[in-house]
């Protein structure tokens, strides 16, 4: 929602969103009186970093799941949640690749502190490679971003082509020179 009630600021408050029909979760200026944040069920794909500068003074329990996102913005491994005391992203489809592999590390960090809950329900929806295994469980050298095969089919596909139509204009070249 874009506008609540007038909340008194030296209240903190409870939010739940569910069900609401947004693409990006962003900064509203309540969230620095929010404690507890729950967002469920929501399309959402990307998280403003400025939602999160604002949700990081008070807030003790963040919630985040069934969305849409595949990551969160990298920001977050420099917040000081001094306050959290539990923090969810289960159901979410997770990208396990070489540009997540530092929110493993930030999962697990959050997990020994005893913060993240239901981590073995943070599970990676690609790529193909990494899909159905639980995040926290995947050995470091799975967060690759090698090319998708038919890239790599498209990449020589490319190159052959461009060595025939070189080498079919030398020879045209040559053929012209020899005549003369």
């Amino acid at each position: 929602p874009k506008v609540l009630p007038k909340l008194a600021d030296e209240y903190l408050y409870a939010l739940e969103i569910s069900e609401y029909n947004t693409t990006i979760l962003q900064f509203m200026p309540y969230f620095h009186n929010l404690s507890s944040f729950i967002v469920k069920s929501t399309p959402i794909k990307d998280i403003e970093t400025e939602a999160l500068v604002g949700l990081q003074s008070n807030l003790q329990h963040l919630v985040i799941t069934n969305t849409s996102l595949t990551t969160l913005p990298k920001v977050l491994k420099r917040f000081r949640w001094t306050k959290m005391g539990s923090i969810s992203f289960r159901e979410n489809p997770w990208r396990c690749d070489c540009t997540t592999s530092w929110l493993q590390e930030w999962f697990l960090n959050m997990r020994v502190n005893g913060i993240l809950k239901d981590s073995n329900q943070i599970i990676c929806s690609t790529p193909d490679q990494n899909k159905g295994h639980k995040m926290l469980s995947l050995h470091k050298e799975r967060f690759r971003c090698d090319w998708p095969k038919d890239l790599t089919e498209t990449y020589w596909k490319v190159i052959i082509g461009v060595i025939a139509a070189v080498s079919i204009g030398g020879c045209t070249v040559m053929s012209i020179l020899l005549i003369r």
